[in-house]
């Protein structure tokens, strides 16, 4: 980094300050030599991750429009990174730029050879913008692609229960889930949805499912 290389050169700045005592016309040929040293310092190549790192920090400085601009170079450095990919359709879908954050995640998707996390990201992506029927076929096709992944089958059935799609949401997660965390998290998603009344009707469902269970008694209580 510049930082350190100037650090070396302000020592040898130092050293032919301490030797110039004897005269006060210094040697110009030793001005020179200083002076090529400045000159001779550059700044590293940007990579990819030094822009990915830029834009994480503007995100974390709340600056959206500027993390987006980071990724982007970082994209213009090397097409298909996935950290770049994945920050960039987060932030576009968070500023509901969604036409662009779509065609980012399905870039994300191909990127990261159809993973799991990919299909996920695309559907929700999908849900946001208001097209259901395109998030349902992308879990689907997830799940078809990764049958013994419950990622997407998981993240399937909560978007059904955001839909208030309840029964439709239960026989996706059936399989994965145990009946009392399955009213527990339809709790949780009523609870976003600022509904108490029908958060508390299913963390209640969740106790009588499993009295034993400790998150919904925390939700209960917090609710009160």
């Amino acid at each position: 980094m510049r930082n350190t290389q100037w650090i070396g050169v302000g020592l040898v700045v130092l050293g032919l300050m301490a030797g110039g005592c004897k005269s006060s016309d210094p040697d110009p040929s030793n001005y020179h030599q200083t002076r090529d040293a400045f000159d001779s310092v550059e700044d590293p190549p940007l990579t990819a991750r030094t822009r990915v790192a830029a834009g994480m920090l503007a995100e974390s400085q709340g600056d959206l429009n500027k993390a987006a601009g980071q990724y982007r170079e970082a994209l213009k450095l090397e097409a298909n990174n996935h950290e770049a990919l994945f920050h960039l359709g987060d932030v576009l879908t968070k500023q509901k730029q969604y036409a662009d954050a779509i065609t980012t995640w399905q870039q994300y998707l191909k990127a990261t050879n159809n993973s799991p996390d990919g299909y996920c990201d695309l559907a929700i992506c999908y849900e946001q913008a208001g097209q259901i029927p395109q998030s349902e076929s992308t879990f689907r096709a997830g799940m078809a692609a990764h049958p013994t992944d419950t990622t997407c089958r998981v993240q399937y059935g909560l978007m059904l229960a955001r839909q208030g799609r309840f029964e439709d949401a239960t026989a996706q997660l059936a399989p994965v889930l145990k009946p009392a965390a399955i009213s527990y998290q339809f709790g949780e998603v009523c609870r976003k949805q600022n509904k108490p009344d029908q958060a508390k009707a299913w963390y209640t469902k969740a106790l009588q499912q499993d009295p034993e269970m400790a998150e919904p008694k925390a939700a209960l209580a917090a609710l009160k």
